[in-house]
């Protein structure tokens, strides 16, 4: 594996703890100011990981499978029974 390969695996790693963060506090915490930041989080993370599965494919590199895996791995953790909204709770 070549420097570019361990770098695009190191930014993988980083997106994967701020996606799984910003899901934590989309979810857990009731505060809307960190459910905001926590979904802004999850976005920045998923736009990280799709510019990152750019320059891999434009440099061919090994770990380009495992970085797809992750980014829908992440947004089905995002999406999977989601709380029904303040409004739908009736």
């Amino acid at each position: 594996m070549t420097d570019f390969d361990w770098n695009l695996g190191l930014v993988t790693t980083v997106a994967l703890l701020a996606g799984a963060v910003g899901i934590w506090w989309t979810r857990a915490h009731h505060s809307p100011l960190r459910s905001r930041l926590g979904r802004c989080l999850f976005v920045v993370s998923l736009l990280t990981l799709g510019a990152t599965v750019g320059l891999a494919a434009v440099e061919q590199a090994l770990c380009l499978p495992p970085l797809g895996i992750l980014s829908v791995f992440l947004t089905v953790g995002m999406l999977w029974d989601a709380p029904a909204a303040p409004w739908q709770q009736t």
